[in-house]
């Protein structure tokens, strides 16, 4: 499971159940969705996750950065995924819930480990990115979450996402110490991340969803057994 089907899931995790229960006619139970700084999450995503950036901007490839430099791209992807990991240490400190701070810890965690990627791919091209780039530290030390899967070594391992020895060349870039001042040893396993089913949640009648008919209801029922 990637980075963004999680932050999805987490989002759908967050958002289900958001609606008032109602009981009596009167009742208004899309309500609160006067009050959410997207309303689309429910006007159009069915209190659920939409392909949008944090001010509703859609997706596009306006964010894709390239100046034909390698050693410009670098740096650049380099400040991009410290500025990430700040964002979402702010993030941490905006929620409490379990589930939010389960997954923003892991990205916080993982966005390092891309930052030294990168850090370590400069290295090899001779740059001293850390004159031309100084990557400011963070402390998470009163992150428990986050300093939990560090001692699982999670900020200092990339895998290769290739199948059957394919040929990768991470393990050439990404050895040795850790290019930053966090201490251990970078590691690459072969193969991928062990992943985890898909959360499947239960119809929202003041949505209207998933609106099938008895007949498509049980074809989808068939393709969740199949899966």
């Amino acid at each position: 499971m990637g980075h963004v089907e999680q932050i999805t899931n987490t989002i759908n995790m967050l958002l289900d159940g958001a609606s008032n229960q109602f009981s009596q006619p009167d009742d208004i139970p899309l309500s609160v969705a006067l009050d959410s700084p997207n309303i689309h999450h429910f006007l159009v995503a069915v209190q659920s996750a939409r392909p949008v950036d944090a001010a509703g901007n859609p997706w596009s490839a306006s964010y894709v950065y390239d100046s034909g430099n390698l050693v410009l791209n670098m740096l650049y992807n380099l400040m991009l995924e410290a500025t990430g990991r700040l964002q979402k240490c702010r993030l941490y400190e905006m929620c409490s819930n379990k589930a939010f701070r389960a997954t923003v810890s892991y990205l916080i965690v993982r966005d390092l480990v891309h930052e030294k990627v990168f850090a370590k791919a400069l290295e090899t091209l001779g740059v001293n990115w850390g004159k031309a780039l100084p990557v400011p530290r963070i402390n998470t030390d009163k992150m428990p979450e986050v300093k939990d899967l560090e001692r699982k070594n999670l900020h200092n391992i990339m895998w290769t996402f290739a199948n059957n020895g394919e040929t990768n060349g991470m393990a050439k870039i990404f050895k040795g110490d850790s290019p930053f001042d966090d201490g251990g040893t970078l590691e690459v396993i072969d193969g991928f991340p062990e992943g985890a089913e898909i959360p499947l949640f239960p119809e929202s009648p003041p949505e209207f969803s998933p609106g099938l008919d008895t007949e498509l209801k049980k074809l989808a029922q068939q393709v969740q057994i199949a899966g």
